[in-house]
């Protein structure tokens, strides 16, 4: 198949700055409570700087995951209810619309489902702010309805 070419480099040994347990002569995970814990930085730096920074890698980490989920909630469920469109777009003018009114009701509906995924995970450790984005969620699933709702009262749907 191929040969594995292998290149070895020296770095000047530097100042870096590590957060864990020392077993012997070795660097390792230091088990907490909550988990383990390593951290690496070049230079010298203080342990609360080093704490502060992973805590808000955690915290971007963690927002952009909840993101990628909603959009992947709103890709499964476009994709789940897409027929209704293609049968509405017999007539061209109302698949246009339906369309659009399909893609909009779906991502609010994903966006209030992901809401009380992501409030579940938090109501053990912040009851208060799970709360809130569950109220946040059944407000958008009102407001959704109410719309629906006025929409069909003005076209004449009963």
């Amino acid at each position: 198949m191929g040969d594995i070419r292998v290149n070895f480099t020296y770095i000047p040994g530097h100042a870096v700055s590590a957060i864990g347990g020392q077993r012997g002569s070795v660097l390792v995970s230091y088990p907490t409570k909550n988990g383990n814990i390593s951290v690496l930085a070049n230079d010298v730096a203080e342990p609360e700087v080093m704490l502060n920074e992973q805590i808000a890698f955690g915290n971007t980490l963690g927002w952009i995951l909840r993101v990628v989920g909603v959009l992947l909630m709103f890709l499964g469920f476009s994709t789940s209810f897409s027929i209704l469109p293609v049968i509405a777009s017999v007539i061209p003018s109302l698949g246009r619309v339906t369309g659009f009114i399909h893609n909009v009701v779906l991502f609010i509906v994903s966006l209030a489902l992901s809401l009380v995924i992501i409030a579940l995970g938090w109501l053990f450790y912040r009851p208060v702010a799970a709360f809130a984005i569950i109220a946040a969620a059944v407000l958008l699933i009102v407001l959704l309805m109410k719309r629906v709702k006025t929409k069909r009262v003005d076209s004449g749907i009963a």
